[in-house]
């Protein structure tokens, strides 16, 4: 837990730092003082200013971030630029399998309670027969109130992915809009055989 407070510190430190927009440079300013919030930084990073490397405290933010975002559970997208959205179920998009699935209570979060519209999300134990080392917990797309949370059930499925926001073309206000990616189960009942 200390690791993790530590962490959040630091963060709050570096988006205070970055925000001020102080220039990381052993250039003294035009008054010939060196900034003393940013000797501060460079102390607490252990870095001796008039030597830092700009790729070397490139890497220390990028770490530092990546370490943040794991702590808080934060999406890998959000802070990798160069990351692919992968399949949670282990095949490739759109390939259909056989999985075994329990129901499980959706989190306390605006998305899971206003934008994912089924009442639970699917917990993929195995997938064409072969036991989950470890369960993967997602969004699916079934169409069916009828499923019971806690209970175990095989559907026919396909994984994909949905954007959350699109852009308005240029007759709305221009700006950035949410480019949040869902990864979902498409579930079909297994039919009985005869």
């Amino acid at each position: 837990m200390e690791h993790g407070a530590s962490l959040i510190k630091e963060a709050e430190q570096l988006i205070a730092f970055l925000s001020k927009e102080v220039l990381l440079t052993s250039e003294p300013a035009a008054d010939g003082k060196a900034d003393p919030e940013a000797e501060t930084f460079f102390q607490d990073l252990g870095l001796d200013r008039k030597k830092a490397d700009p790729a070397d405290l490139a890497k220390i933010f990028d770490d530092r971030i990546k370490a943040y975002a794991k702590l808080s559970k934060t999406p890998t997208w959000v802070y990798d630029r160069e990351h692919v959205i992968e399949p949670e179920i282990g095949l490739p998009f759109g390939e259909v399998c056989v999985v075994k699935v329990e129901f499980v209570e959706k989190q306390n979060t605006y998305i899971h309670q206003n934008i994912i519209k089924e009442p639970w999300l699917a917990k993929v134990i195995s997938v064409n027969v072969v036991i989950l080392e470890k369960p993967v917990t997602m969004e699916y797309s079934l169409g069916d109130d009828k499923v019971t949370k806690g209970k175990t059930f095989e559907f026919t499925v396909y994984e994909s992915f949905y954007r959350l926001g699109y852009p308005h073309g240029w007759d709305k206000k221009v700006g950035q809009f949410n480019y949040h990616t869902r990864q979902v189960l498409h579930l079909k009942p297994i039919e009985p055989k005869e």
